[in-house]
């Protein structure tokens, strides 16, 4: 009998998914403190997506403990032979350097200045660049562990690391902001250098931020006129919620999904 933590899950899956054939397939994850969700690419087809909700009061190992239940009882997701995996983890903590000052053997030396509270060893630092930044990011170790001991060829990226590719990418001058679990990640250009600004907000405390003169894209955990559309709709000039993102092909089912919700699994980006 499935525990109940695996039947709370949204689920589409193509008929082209064959388990015999996860070798040729690539597996993408995403991870929040209150979700695991994860799609199946083959061919830049998106054939499976699923979306575990793990309950919204979570610390990391009672978060651990509820995906350590959902890969035991997985048909196929502990499965080592994918053709590539990739983690996009939201236990992550971020700076961005010119690219003229950036030295890679520095990269936990730039993070402490960042966060000097932070305990290094808990964190695995990487790095991406875009244009003349580079986005310096370091994710919660343990979480990578856990995933490590199924995936030998894991690979792993931050929510703010596929946003800022994102956004240098496609948006050039726009706002984009990306909501999961209680943050609102905001990345935005500065006018007159043209380089990227993050900033993450606590939806809790949207209210009480002064008013934005400029229209936001939101994607993630929004939804037209709720409460967190609402919210931010006070704080800037327009909110637009963003639409389907284009990096890959989807199957029919997904015309009735709200697809800005699975930005980040949708728009990860083959350079990380």
């Amino acid at each position: 009998m499935l525990s109940r933590i695996l039947m709370n899950c949204f689920k589409i899956t193509d008929e082209r998914f064959l388990i015999e054939r996860i070798n040729q397939y690539q597996l993408i994850l995403e991870v929040q403190f209150s979700r695991l969700r994860f799609i199946v690419v083959f061919n830049n087809n998106v054939i499976t997506l699923e979306d575990h909700f793990l309950g919204s009061d979570n610390s990391v190992p009672t978060f651990l403990e509820k995906i350590h239940t959902i890969f035991e009882e997985h048909p196929f997701l502990k499965q080592n032979q994918w053709e590539s995996v990739k983690l996009i983890s939201d236990f992550q903590i971020h700076t961005l350097i010119p690219i003229g000052n950036f030295n890679s053997d520095f990269r936990k030396d730039y993070i402490h200045i960042s966060f000097p509270t932070v305990v290094l060893e808990d964190f695995d630092v990487f790095h991406v660049q875009a244009q003349n930044q580079v986005l310096v990011y370091a994710t919660l170790k343990k979480v990578n562990d856990f995933f490590r001991e199924y995936f030998t060829n894991l690979r792993c990226s931050s929510t703010v690391a596929e946003a800022f590719l994102y956004h240098n990418t496609y948006l050039d001058s726009q706002v984009l902001g990306v909501i999961s679990d209680n943050y609102v990640d905001v990345l935005s250009k500065n006018t007159k250098t043209k380089n990227t600004i993050t900033a993450r907000m606590l939806l809790r405390d949207l209210n009480q931020s002064k008013p934005i003169k400029e229209t936001l894209l939101a994607f993630g955990e929004i939804t037209p006129y709720g409460t967190i559309y609402n919210d931010l709709s006070e704080l800037y000039n327009e909110v637009i919620i963003g639409e389907t993102p284009q990096q890959y092909e989807l199957p029919v089912q997904f015309k009735e999904v709200a697809c800005q919700r699975y930005f980040t699994l949708l728009t990860s980006s083959n350079l990380i």
